[in-house]
């Protein structure tokens, strides 16, 4: 083995580290997110579900009349449509997908992806093969 493959190995040794640490750091970030839209998509829905409930049950919530109707049904309305474009926000950024994604093991597919991409040998350096990791990649 030359010094340029040294260079090389080196450089990877150091450089996946690093990328790994980054992609962990963006599953921490995705992981908050999703569970904030989640969290407040279903606080949203279950207000505007008692609001109109509560509307249905016991008339306006302030006031009589018309005029206290609109703005219960505003109101509910208000919720409701925040409470649907939080639900298309999660699904439109389909951030259960990149968060199952980021959430990989990294020791395992991720290592076997670079061995593939990076031109390094198929077999570990104790002599054994690989091929676990080949399968399993191939089923995720």
């Amino acid at each position: 083995m030359g010094p340029a493959a040294e260079d090389v190995r080196t450089f990877l040794a150091a450089r996946i580290p690093e990328q790994l640490r980054r992609v962990e750091q963006k599953a921490v970030r995705l992981r908050r997110v999703h569970l904030r839209v989640q969290s407040a998509n279903l606080v949203l829905t279950a207000l505007a579900t008692l609001l109109a409930g509560l509307t249905a049950a016991a008339g306006p919530l302030a006031g009589q009349g018309p005029p206290a109707w609109r703005w219960s049904c505003a109101m509910i309305a208000v919720v409701t449509a925040t409470a649907g474009v939080l639900a298309g926000f999660h699904q439109r950024l389909q951030l259960p997908d990149q968060l199952a994604r980021r959430s990989r093991a990294p020791g395992g597919s991720a290592a076997c992806t670079w061995r593939s991409s990076s031109g390094v040998s198929g077999r570990k350096r104790s002599g054994t093969s690989t091929s676990n990791c080949w399968r399993r990649t191939r089923r995720t």
